[in-house]
């Protein structure tokens, strides 16, 4: 009996452990826009583009504050903050904009996906189509939900050959996503943050 309890604990302590590695190859972003706090889980493969980089996707016309990028560009994650006077109840309507702006860029390939779905206690837009053709082909997952008046979106995009092995990662991002904001006064700054939990 005493032997089976210690393999039990053993085998206990390995999995706490191999868990907490796991984590660790994750990592926690911060992120400012505006009075806006955004904070979410990244794979330890991305890094945010640099000044020059952002400066030419933004010549292209893309609207992203912040974008990541493993090294193959294999995965990218960029995130947005727009609108005002945002409400959960326009949701819907964002997404009716976001597929008729990709319809126009051109080249959407397939049905595009649309869902409110609930991620941590809040109501999330969720689209998801494809675009591009051939070996350009990419599947963008989008996020979308209202905080304090504004729309805060989140595009992962993927090659379609690759969207299979990300997919995980993908949700698990989307799902860690905590909101809050910065309230300033004259006398002292104060943070307010979402009681959203990691899931």
């Amino acid at each position: 009996m005493k032997t089976s309890l210690r393999k039990a604990w053993i085998l206990a302590a390995v999995m706490l452990i191999a868990c907490s590695l796991a984590n660790g190859q994750d990592k926690r972003i911060e992120l400012a826009a505006g009075s806006l706090e955004i904070s979410l889980v990244l794979p330890v493969e991305l890094e945010a583009f640099s000044e020059a980089q952002m400066a030419l996707v933004r010549e292209k016309g893309i609207a992203a504050q912040y974008i990541f990028s493993d090294p193959q560009r294999d995965l990218i994650a960029a995130i947005n903050t727009f609108g005002s006077g945002a409400h959960e109840s326009e949701l819907a309507k964002v997404g009716e904009q976001l597929e008729a702006a990709a319809k126009k860029r051109g080249g959407v390939a397939g049905e595009v996906k649309r869902d409110i779905i609930t991620m941590n206690g809040k109501k999330w837009l969720y689209v998801s189509f494809k675009e591009g053709t051939g070996s350009a082909e990419l599947i963008n997952d989008y996020f979308v939900t209202d905080w304090v008046g504004k729309y805060v979106l989140i595009n992962f995009s993927s090659p379609t050959a690759r969207y299979e092995s990300y997919k995980g990662v993908v949700e698990r991002s989307a799902q860690s996503v905590q909101l809050g904001f910065v309230a300033k006064s004259t006398e002292v700054d104060s943070r307010a943050r979402s009681d959203k939990k990691d899931p």
